[in-house]
């Protein structure tokens, strides 16, 4: 079974931003369990930890674009070197992750536009 890491563990969101390297570890860590929770009963929780992410990643200054170069980068670097079948298992996870990630990032974004909107700020 897959290591089951979890973002609990990061105490500052600047952190995420400035090791790129950690934050894509996480990312791929997310892609490669939800290859192996598919067809199972969630048990990896990866659409909490999807969760998680967005929001460490709306605390920072982390762009919707900088997330999908994250994405690409960790399919490169999962695909590197895989037979066709598991490139395409690789491929479909990560889309659902990116999927996950970005819509709980663009609800974050948008409780934060409408929280200004209400307080004056926006």
């Amino acid at each position: 079974m897959t290591e089951h890491r979890t973002l609990h563990s990061v105490t500052a969101a600047d952190r995420l931003t400035d090791d790129r390297e950690a934050l894509e570890g996480i990312y791929r860590t997310l892609i490669v369990d939800r290859i192996e929770e598919r067809g199972k009963a969630g048990y990896l929780e990866v659409g909490q930890r999807a969760l998680v992410l967005a929001d460490e990643l709306s605390s920072t200054t982390v762009t919707a674009r900088e997330v999908a170069d994250l994405h690409v980068s960790a399919v490169r670097n999962l695909t590197r070197g895989k037979s066709q079948q598991r490139a395409e298992a690789v491929i479909l996870a990560a889309q659902l992750v990116l999927i996950e990630v970005l819509g709980h990032l663009s609800d974050r974004y948008r409780d934060r536009a409408l929280r200004d909107q209400h307080s004056g700020l926006g």
